[in-house]
């Protein structure tokens, strides 16, 4: 899903483009890539540790709520209402 996200495409793009520079070495793309990819993986893994986590389910049960109340109501609304 995230993968068709278009701002998360477009960041990674800016984030290619300006560092492979004009004239540079054939293996800094892949080296560019695997960085992209090791803060990807760093990050998704990072927050699913910290949502898994007893304390972050325990306060996910207190104010359950609202957020699901808040969310329900938006997707409630019709398309055009949102934008």
């Amino acid at each position: 899903m995230h993968i068709l996200n278009p701002r998360a495409i477009l960041t990674w793009v800016s984030i290619i483009s300006v560092t492979l520079t004009p004239g540079a070495d054939a293996g800094v793309l892949p080296n560019i890539m695997g960085g992209c990819a090791a803060i990807c993986v760093a990050v998704f893994c990072s927050l699913a540790l910290l949502f898994s986590a007893p304390m972050m389910a325990a306060l996910y049960q207190r104010v359950q709520r609202m957020p699901d109340a808040v969310l329900g109501i938006y997707f409630r609304l019709p398309a055009y209402a949102c934008c």
